[in-house]
C-alpha cells in the first residue's frame, strides 16, 4: 500500500513537471494553467493519504446554501447565508444561518467578523441549538489572471468539533478565464485546534464559479477533509447560488 502510493505520488511530480513545460514561457496557454492547478490539488491530496494499511473511514455530505451579499455603505457589506447539510443517508445533518459584517478598506485587505446560528438534529435525542462566531482578516492581490488569497480565521467551531477554539489557515487562487463565464478555483486550509494545540484537519478543495447574469453566479465545489489524527476522511460536495444587491 505504501510502495503504491509512493509510486502515485512520483508520478504526480512528473505530470506536474510535464504541464509546466508544456505551458510554455508565463504560462501563455490558460487550459495548461488550469490542469496545473487541477494537478497541484490532486497531488496535494494524494500526499496527504495515509501510508500505512489501516482502514480509512471516509463519510460523505452535501452542502446546499444560498448567499445575499448586501452593501451597506462604501467598503462595508452585510452577507447572510442560510445552509442546509445533508448526510450520505440523505438524512439533515445540520442547518445554519450565518450573518457576517465584511469591511473592505482597501483592495487587498478585508476583515469581517461572523455569526452562526447552528440548529443540530440528533438521532434519539433532543434537537442541539449552538450560537457560534468568528473572526477573520483575508490578504488578496491579483496578479495578471490569477487572483491567490490568504486568509486568517478564529472560530470557536467546527463541525466535528463544536466545542474547541480554532485558528484557520486558507489559502487560494481563483483563474480568470479570458471570455469565459466560469471562474476555477482551489484551495487548501489547516485547523489549528488551540485548547490542546495540534492540528486538527487539513481541507483541500476544488471548485468553479459560473456567473449567470450580473451579480448572480452559482458555484459547485468539491472539498476533502484529512483529519491528522484519525483513520478517516471526508467528502463534501457544496452547492451555492450567490447574489450582490
Amino acid at each position: 500500500m505504501k510502495t503504491s502510493l509512493n509510486n502515485i505520488r512520483r508520478r504526480g511530480l512528473v505530470w506536474l513537471r510535464h504541464i509546466q513545460l508544456r505551458s510554455g514561457s508565463g504560462f501563455k496557454n490558460q487550459v495548461s494553467r488550469y490542469l496545473f492547478l487541477v494537478s497541484c490539488f490532486l497531488f496535494l491530496v494524494l500526499s496527504s493519504v495515509q501510508g500505512v494499511g489501516q482502514v480509512t473511514q471516509n463519510d460523505f455530505q452535501m452542502r446546499n446554501s444560498f448567499e445575499a451579499s448586501i452593501k451597506l455603505v462604501k467598503k462595508l457589506r452585510l452577507n447572510l447565508t442560510p445552509e442546509l447539510r445533508i448526510d450520505e443517508t440523505f438524512s439533515i445533518d445540520r442547518f445554519l444561518m450565518a450573518c457576517e459584517l465584511a469591511y473592505k478598506p482597501w483592495k487587498f485587505l478585508e476583515v469581517g467578523g461572523s455569526y452562526q446560528f447552528i440548529v443540530n438534529p440528533r438521532v434519539g435525542k433532543t434537537t442541539e441549538f449552538l450560537n457560534r462566531y468568528a473572526f477573520q482578516v483575508t490578504f488578496s492581490k491579483k496578479i495578471k489572471r490569477f487572483d491567490p488569497a490568504f486568509r486568517l480565521k478564529y472560530t470557536n467551531y467546527a463541525e466535528d468539533d463544536p466545542n474547541s477554539q480554532f485558528l484557520k489557515y486558507k489559502a487560494s487562487v481563483q483563474y480568470d478565464i479570458r471570455k469565459c463565464k466560469l471562474t476555477p478555483s482551489v484551495g487548501i486550509e489547516a485547523y489549528h485546534q488551540l485548547n490542546d494545540n495540534y492540528l486538527y484537519k487539513m481541507r483541500y478543495s476544488i471548485g468553479a464559479r459560473y456567473a449567470i447574469f450580473k451579480n448572480n453566479s452559482i458555484e459547485l465545489e468539491y472539498k476533502f477533509d484529512y483529519y491528522v489524527k484519525e483513520y478517516r476522511n471526508k467528502h463534501i460536495i457544496s452547492i451555492s447560488y450567490k447574489i450582490k444587491l
